[in-house]
């Protein structure tokens, strides 16, 4: 059952990762780490056809391999934080979402920055 559970977990969490890619305030590379574990726990079939794919499969592999992020990728992921919190400041009206937003987004961008480069 819980196998089962991971898998659709990884699913959710591949599906995620593709809204995040039009829409940017969603990160994409989080959540299709968070699949690749989930997969890992439940479903080999799934986890290596995610470290097989075309744009995320080396990225992914960079970061199972080494637990590292290249330094590209590093300051392309910043900068589409950063263009998310200044749209969504602009275009939410409550300063609690920003505000949450704004926590998750300096969250996210200190994890990012304390990865190994590589």
């Amino acid at each position: 059952m819980l196998k089962f559970v991971l898998r659709i977990l990884g699913h959710f969490f591949v599906i995620l990762g593709a809204i995040g890619l039009v829409l940017p305030i969603l990160p994409t590379t989080p959540f299709l780490i968070l699949a690749l574990y989930c997969y890992g726990k439940s479903s080999e079939k799934f986890r290596q056809k995610l470290l097989a794919h075309k744009w995320f499969g080396p990225l992914l592999k960079d970061w199972t391999e080494h637990g590292a992020i290249k330094r590209k990728v590093k300051i392309v992921a910043i900068l589409v934080l950063a263009v998310s919190l200044v749209f969504s400041v602009i275009f939410l009206s409550s300063v609690v979402p920003k505000v949450l937003l704004a926590v998750f987004y300096a969250g996210l961008a200190i994890f990012i920055l304390t990865r190994p480069s590589q």
